[in-house]
Formats: C-alpha cells, sequence, structure tokens
C-alpha cells in the first residue's frame, strides 16, 4: 500500500512539473523592452535599471531620471498621465551575434510614435539592453 501511494504521489508531481513546471519566468528580449518603458513610465528607475547591461545603460537611466526629478510636481502628474496610457508595440526581433535587435514603437492615443531599436544580450542568463537607437529627426 505505502509503494502504492508513492507511486500516485511521484505521478502526480510529474504531471504538476509538466503543468506548471516548465513555464520559465524569464523574460525574452522584447519583454525585457515593454518592461523597461512600463518602469521609465511609472518612475521605477530602480526597476528600469536592473533590465538594463550596468556597463552600457548607467548614463542613460540618470538622465532619464535627472529629466523626470527636475520637473516640479505639476508638470511630472501630467507627464505620468500621458505616459500612463503608452504602450510598447514590438514591430520585429532580429538575431544579430548573440544580440537581439528590438525593433519597437512607443505609442499612446496622442502620439504615433517613430520605429526604434534596442540592442538586447544575455547577461549572465537574462536579457538585459544594451542600448537604445532613436532616430528622431
Amino acid at each position: 500500500m505505502i509503494m502504492k501511494n508513492t507511486f500516485i504521489l511521484a505521478v502526480v508531481a510529474m504531471i504538476l512539473a509538466g503543468c506548471f513546471g516548465g513555464k520559465s519566468t524569464e523574460l525574452g528580449p522584447g519583454e525585457v523592452v515593454q518592461e523597461y518603458y512600463k518602469a521609465i513610465c511609472s518612475g521605477d528607475f530602480g526597476k528600469a535599471a536592473s533590465l538594463c547591461d550596468t556597463i552600457y545603460m548607467t548614463g542613460h537611466i540618470e538622465e532619464v531620471r535627472n529629466v523626470w526629478e527636475q520637473q516640479d510636481s505639476t508638470i511630472t502628474a501630467i507627464i505620468a498621465d500621458i505616459l500612463s496610457e503608452t504602450e510598447v508595440e514590438i514591430t520585429d526581433i532580429q538575431k544579430d551575434g548573440d544580440n537581439r535587435n528590438v525593433f519597437y514603437k512607443l505609442a499612446n492615443p496622442s502620439y504615433e510614435g517613430k520605429e526604434e531599436i534596442a540592442v538586447v544580450g544575455n547577461e549572465e542568463g537574462e536579457w538585459k539592453i544594451k542600448s537604445i537607437i532613436t532616430d528622431r529627426q
């Protein structure tokens, strides 16, 4: 009887592992870009920095933080309201050696953004943004 119960528990454990254990919580390159902009738009610069390659993106994060923090509270509230409606639309992801070039647009009801590119690389098993290439003419 003990052997039968052990066998049943083992089978249940394997089934549950297949249903729940197979899903990775690791973000893919496109998801990293989306999460980065969600963090930036909400003013969560710590989270934004955690999604970036620290060697390449530290200066960029600091520039964005400085612009955000230098505004008075009324302007920050207006910016936050506009940014809360902003979505990141991934248009393409291309492999470039070990990196991925994530093509995307930032858009909200009042602004249709131009396509931009985030270069995303794998750092210690996690995708991190290495650079953002904007073409704002």
